[in-house]
């Protein structure tokens, strides 16, 4: 659902316009196409000049390429959500914890312990069983 404005036109008279909703990208496929890039532009040889390239500094290039740290079952389940819920709960800021996670087991367990308390459970979207909400 896209949200309503007023619209006014010469006479003052309104009508509704509808904007269209944001869609929102997974952090992890930024990383993906950085990679890629890397991989494939023979311009593109370093961090370095991907991060000329994108207009962004080395730092933030490896901040971002750093997700690609997530575990194969991770990645997959991250490039696999379709709801836009939570695509945009699983930010930059909430992933990097779970890469600090070496063991990939256990960063599975904790992502499905993330994404349960975002998935409704009793019909109420954004309520968990124990109704907490991670920052």
């Amino acid at each position: 659902m896209g949200r309503d404005r007023r619209q006014y036109n010469h006479n003052g008279i309104t009508s509704e316009r509808t904007e269209p909703e944001r869609i929102y990208t997974s952090p992890l496929q930024e990383a993906q196409r950085y990679a890629h890039i890397l991989e494939s532009d023979s311009s593109v040889m370093t961090r370095a000049n991907l991060a000329r390239e994108m207009g962004v500094s080395r730092a933030r290039v490896t901040q971002i390429m750093n997700l690609l740290r997530l575990g194969p079952e991770v990645r997959k389940r991250l490039l696999g959500l379709e709801d836009q819920r939570p695509i945009r709960f699983f930010s930059e800021r909430r992933l990097h914890p779970l890469i600090q996670i070496e063991d990939p087991q256990r960063q599975m367990r904790e992502f499905e312990r993330m994404l349960a308390q975002i998935l409704p459970r009793d019909g109420v979207p954004g309520r968990s069983a124990d109704h907490s909400a991670l920052t």
